[in-house]
This record gives structure tokens, sequence and C-alpha cells, in this order.
């Protein structure tokens, strides 16, 4: 069926029943009192190419199954829920490349349609540009969703084990949905700006989804927002900024894991009105989010995991923003990414003949980079001795340095006071401070100590450009 005219016929325009194989290609569809494109108990048909104007939906497929549509447009800008493109209890499907716009329902629509892929669609205009329902395993990826005045997508109704990847959701009334059951659900990479009534991402009664890299600007309600029985969810990687209301808005919902998040410049960061019953950070590594209004330092000055500098985790005003919410805020955007030096001692305090173990973390998680590594120890009254100093070396991707005796010293006539290990790199270019860390430690005795025996410290650390295990 190829390069036909099927216009306002009282039923559909185009229909195929029981048909296999077959190819509807560069027909004008218009103005039909049901669907310009009807395929039932259909399946291996490529769809492509149509044009359908005032159907009552575009394409509509039923029990059908291993089909493709591709390069349509389909506009239904009148009567009451006309779809560009609806699925019934059809699985296995392709829609990729349409134009579905200005229809008074969704631009696709699925009920009861699993393991189908919806990609690189345009969808404006409409009234949802995805709306799926009771359906399963399906991906919707890299489409345009914008000015739609409902959802730009939305999973409804028991809607399980979905991928939302790298979509555009922008300038609708919500700009992606979850609601009511739709649990297990892989929501990353997405794009949820600008949408001019409620929430960038929005979860009702929906659980155990995941949230990850997406990015939700300037949204006219709450970044993003969970409510009524939204449990177990978690949510990181995600920025968070410049939204009306809450960056993140938690209401009558438990046990949401919230980390790792660059939460900027929201009217209120964050809204829980139980945040005791949520996990404002990861409970494994004890790292939380990002806060741009967050004024605390990392200066190793609490106990614990804030026993540590260096780790870029603020170790004072916490929790932030409030009672019960993040006890391990990050002083830098992004501060998980973020190279990192970390120097400590097994004790605060030592004596003579005592030995004293200092650690030495060294981590990057993102990509390879190169950076000044210095380490030196600061004397009592000014004045360092210097351990390791490198203008320049390569921090591998991934690099995770842990050596909680990469220095075994015995301490020995050294002048009482006192002394902190000082660790900092630093960009080789810039000369900006990547990560710095201090450790405090008191010498508290010594036998005949004077100035100069300071040498006998010196001795003990072996001198300056001692190999670090990772430097080549």
């Amino acid at each position: 069926m190829i390069n036909n005219i099927a216009n306002s016929n009282g039923d559909k325009g185009i229909a195929s029943f029981e048909s296999y194989q077959n190819i509807v290609s560069d027909n004008i569809v218009n103005s039909n009192g049901r669907e310009g494109i009807f395929l039932q108990y259909s399946g291996s048909t490529l769809i492509e190419n149509n044009v359908m104007v005032s159907n009552y939906n575009g394409i509509l497929l039923l029990d059908s199954s291993n089909n493709e549509i591709t390069g349509n447009n389909a506009s239904n800008p009148e009567g009451f829920e006309n779809n560009g493109i609806l699925l019934g209890n059809s699985t296995d499907n392709k829609i990729s490349y349409n134009n579905l716009s200005f229809n008074t329902g969704a631009g696709i629509a699925m009920d009861n349609s699993n393991n189908n892929k919806i990609s690189e669609n345009i969808l404006i205009n409409n009234e949802a540009g995805v709306s799926i329902n009771f359906s399963s395993n399906n991906t919707i990826y890299g489409n345009n969703a914008k000015l739609n005045s409902i959802n730009g997508i939305a999973l409804h109704n028991y809607s399980i084990n979905n991928t939302l990847d790298s979509n555009i959701a922008t300038y609708n009334g919500c700009g992606i949905e979850l609601s009511d059951g739709s649990n297990y659900n892989n929501i990353f990479n997405n794009t949820a700006n600008l949408n001019n009534k409620w929430e960038g991402l929005f979860i009702r009664t929906s659980s155990n989804n995941i949230l990850s890299n997406n990015t939700v600007n300037n949204n006219n309600w709450s970044g993003i927002g969970l409510k009524a029985g939204s449990n177990y969810n978690t949510i990181f990687n995600n920025n968070i900024n410049s939204n009306t209301e809450e960056g993140i808005r938690i209401d009558s919902s438990s046990n949401n894991i919230i980390y790792h998040n660059n939460i900027i410049n929201n009217t209120d960061q964050a809204y829980d009105n139980n945040p005791a019953s949520n996990n404002w950070y990861n409970v494994t590594s004890l790292e939380g989010n990002y806060w741009s209004d967050y004024t605390g330092v990392d200066d190793g000055s609490g106990t614990g995991k804030h026993d540590f500098s260096g780790d870029h985790i603020g170790d004072t005003l916490i929790p932030h923003p409030s009672a019960g919410f993040d006890y391990y805020p990050y002083v830098y955007a992004n501060g998980w990414m973020r190279p990192a030096v970390v120097v400590y001692t097994d004790k605060k305090t030592y004596s003579a003949g005592k030995t004293m173990y200092a650690g030495l973390d060294i981590t990057n998680p993102g990509s390879a980079r190169n950076a000044g590594l210095y380490i030196w120890i600061d004397l009592p009254g000014g004045g360092k001795s210097w351990v390791t100093k490198y203008s320049s070396v390569t921090l591998p991707a991934g690099l995770d340095f842990n050596n909680m005796k990469w220095k075994v010293i015995t301490l020995s006539n050294i002048p009482p006071g006192n002394y902190s290990w000082h660790a900092i790199l630093q960009d080789p270019v810039t000369k900006e401070i990547i990560g710095e860390s201090v450790s405090p430690w008191t010498f508290s005795t010594a036998a005949m100590a004077d100035a100069g025996s300071i040498k006998e410290l010196g001795k003990a650390l072996q001198g300056v450009n001692e190999k670090v295990d990772f430097v080549k």
C-alpha cells in the first residue's frame, strides 16, 4: 500500500487484519471517522512516511507485534483523546523518527503493551508526549517531548521495568511522571527543564525506581517530587538547579536514597515531611549531595568519617539543610568525581620511641588526569619537612590507592609540639588546589630535644620524592 490517498472515510483510512510482511508507505490519510492506519493481529509490517491529519487516531495497532513505524506525521487536533499512535496489547514494535504533534490525546500512547522501543520521535503540543499504561519492559529513548499540556512522558497504572533514557521533556505541564504502581523503572540521562505547571520529575505511589544522571532545572514547581507512598526509590547523580519551589520534595514517602546530586540555587533546596524516614546520603559509602547553600568545611574536625579532611565531604554544620537530612554533604559540585587525597595517622598523640603509622588515600573516580602531588609535615612554629614533591603525576582513571601504613616511623628525639601531615593535589597548569588534607598530631615528650633534632624526623621520612605506588 504505497502512494495512496485515503481521506474522509466514515471508518478507517487503511486497515490490515491478520496480515504479515506488508509495507504501508507514503500515503495521505486524512479526516477519517476512525483510525488513519489500523493493524490488528498483524506483524512484520513497515509503516513509513505517511501523513495523517484529523483522524480519530493516526495509527492504531491492536494485538500486533514486530512492526516498525517510522518517519510518519500524525496530527489529530480535533475531538477528545485522539492519539498520534496508539498501541493496544502489542509487543516488540519499533516506533521511531515520527513527528506526532497537535494531538488532543498523546503523541504516542500504549496500553497493555510490552517490549516496545520508542525512539527519536518529535512530540509537540499534545496532551501528553508519551503516555504508557499497564505496560512493561519498554524502552523510551531520545525523544523530544515539549509543549505538551499535561506530561512530556508518563508511566501510569502498574507500568513496570521500563527504561527512559536520554529524552528531552521541556515546556510541558510536568516533564516526566510515574504514577499508580509504576515500579522498578530506570529513568536516566533525561533533561526535564522549564516545565511550566508542575515538577520536572514526579513520582506518585510508585516505588523501587532509579532516577540518575538527569538534568532537572527551572521548573515551575519542584525539580523532583515524590508523593503518596513512593518508597524505596534511588535518586543519584542528578543536576537539580533553579527550580521555583523545592529542588527535591518528598511527601509521605519513605526508605528513599538520595545521594550524589547537585542541588543548586532552588528557592527551597529540599522538603521532606519526615526526613528521618529517608536516607539523604548513601548509607554504605557515607556520601551525600552537593548543596549550593552549604557553608560547612572539610576540616576533619568531627568523628568517624568526619575525622578525615580531604575527602571533599563537609565535617561541620551537619546535617544539612536541617535535622534528619544530609550528614555527609559535599563542599564541591560533583565532589564525588573530583580527585581526592587524604592523609591520616593511627593516633593523635605520640611520645619518644613510639611508632607512627601514617596512611595515605588517593582517589580519582573520573578520567585520567595529571596533578601535582605534594606531601609534607608542618612543624611547630613554622617550617616544613618534605616527604613527597611531584610537580605532575598521572592519576589513572578510577584510581583508588589506599595504604594505611604508607609511612611507618619510629619517633625519637624531636621537639615536643603540634605537627600536621599535609597533602595537596594541584592542577599542574592552573595551580588550582584540587584536593587538600591536613592531619594534626602532637609529640608530647622528647629526651634532650633541641632545634637541631628535627633532623631526626627528616631522616625517618627518608627524603623527598619517595615513590607512591601508582607513580611511574
